[in-house]
C-alpha cells in the first residue's frame, strides 16, 4: 500500500502552549503520534497518482484550539482544503478534536473523540502517568475524579450511585491535580470513565495505563478496533448511568485485578504505535 503525504503548510503544525485537556501530555496526541509513525512508513511515494491513499497530516485539535474551538477560521480552512486535497475518495486524516474535520470535502476520518457512522474510532491515549514509589492499597470498588461541567451524564452518574458505599466520586474542577487523579485510580479496582464534551474519555486510556479496569459510560461504545481487540475481556461499557448499580453488583475484585493487568498490557501494545498499524486494516 503506497501512501502519499499531502504537503500541508507548516503553520497548521503549530502546537499551542496551553493544552486544556490533559496538561501532563502536552505535545502528544494521536494526530502527532500517527504523523511520526507514517513518516517512517516504508512505502511512501512522492507521486500522488501512484499512491493507494493520500494522508492529510492536519493537527485538527491544535487548529481548533488556535481558532476559538473552531468558531473562527473555518471559511479559510475550507478553501485551503479544497485546493490541497487532490482526490477526496482516497484521502484520510487523523483527528483528536471534537467534531472535526467538519468541512465540505468528504474524506475518510479516523477520530478519537467524535462518533460518526462514517468515521472510524481510534484511541485518544495520553503520555503515561508516573507511578508513585509506593502503590496505595485498593479501597474502592470503583471511582471517579473529575469535573461535572462537561456533560450531564456525570452528575447523573453520581446520583445513580449515591447509595453505593464502596464507590468514590470526587467532583474536582482542578484538572492539574495529577497526583490526586493517579492516586485515586490506583486505590480502585475499576474506574468510571464517563464521556465529557466529546463521546470518548481520556480517563479510559489513563486507567488502562495504570493497570486498572476501565468502565466506559457513554451513549456510544467508543472502544476502537473491535475486530482486533476483545475489549470485553478487560473493560466494560454501559450506555446509561442507570445500568451502573446492577453492573457494580456483579463485579468481583480479584477478576477486576486480572482485567486491570490485561488492560495495561493492551495499552502498552497500542501506545507503542500498535494502534497506527491497526488503522491499515481499515484502509
Amino acid at each position: 500500500m503506497k501512501i502519499y503525504i499531502l504537503p500541508v503548510d507548516e503553520k497548521y503544525f503549530k502546537i499551542p502552549r496551553i493544552n486544556p485537556f490533559c496538561p501532563h501530555s502536552q505535545g502528544f496526541n494521536c494526530e502527532l503520534d500517527f504523523h511520526r509513525f507514517i513518516k517512517e512508513y516504508p512505502d511512501l511515494t512522492n507521486n500522488p497518482d501512484e499512491a493507494t491513499w493520500h494522508y492529510l497530516p492536519m493537527y485538527w485539535s491544535y487548529w481548533q484550539l488556535s481558532n476559538d474551538y473552531g468558531r473562527v477560521g473555518r471559511k479559510e480552512m475550507n478553501e485551503y482544503l479544497k485546493k490541497l486535497i487532490i482526490s477526496p475518495e482516497k484521502t484520510f486524516t487523523v483527528s483528536e478534536a471534537d467534531n472535526e474535520p467538519r468541512f465540505e470535502t468528504k474524506i475518510k476520518v479516523f477520530s478519537a473523540n467524535t462518533y460518526n457512522e462514517d468515521w472510524i474510532t481510534i484511541p485518544e491515549m495520553t503520555l503515561p502517568h508516573a507511578f508513585p514509589e509506593v502503590l496505595p492499597e485498593r479501597k474502592y470498588l470503583t471511582s471517579f475524579v473529575g469535573s461535572f461541567k462537561t456533560h450531564p451524564i456525570r452528575p447523573a452518574m453520581q446520583k445513580a450511585l449515591r447509595l453505593k458505599k464502596d464507590v468514590l466520586i470526587n467532583r474536582s474542577e482542578h484538572t492539574k491535580e495529577e497526583k490526586l487523579f493517579v492516586k485515586t485510580i490506583l486505590e480502585s479496582y475499576s474506574t468510571l470513565c464517563p464521556r465529557g464534551s466529546a463521546m470518548a474519555s481520556y480517563r479510559f486510556w489513563e486507567s488502562m495505563q495504570l493497570g486498572v479496569c476501565p468502565i466506559m459510560v457513554s451513549e456510544v461504545d467508543m472502544r476502537p478496533f473491535k475486530d482486533e481487540i476483545n475489549w470485553d475481556q478487560f473493560s466494560y461499557w454501559v450506555d446509561n448511568v442507570n445500568k451502573l448499580p446492577d453492573l457494580l453488583d456483579t463485579l468481583d475484585k480479584e477478576d477486576l485485578i486480572r482485567r486491570g493487568k490485561m488492560a495495561q498490557h493492551a495499552w502498552n501494545v497500542l501506545f507503542n504505535q500498535g494502534w497506527c498499524k491497526y488503522m491499515f486494516d481499515y484502509l
